[in-house]
């Protein structure tokens, strides 16, 4: 029962420090950080919500 609860805590643990190196991705194209749309003039997209980016976001809300 020990070793139960311990693997359970171990797991949260493992859980909540990979969350930290999750990578934003949009919902719309895929796009992530790391390979991120290009939009007008060649500039690259930016975050307008935590899983959408500027490119896919409607023109009021890209502002």
């Amino acid at each position: 029962m020990r070793m139960r609860h311990f693997l359970r805590r171990l797991q949260r643990a493992c859980l909540a420090f990979l969350s930290a190196f999750r990578e934003q991705k949009c919902r719309e194209c895929g796009c992530t950080d790391w390979l991120a749309c290009c939009i007008e003039f060649g500039e690259a997209c930016h975050w307008v919500e935590p899983d959408l980016c500027s490119a896919c976001a409607d023109p009021e809300e890209a502002d």
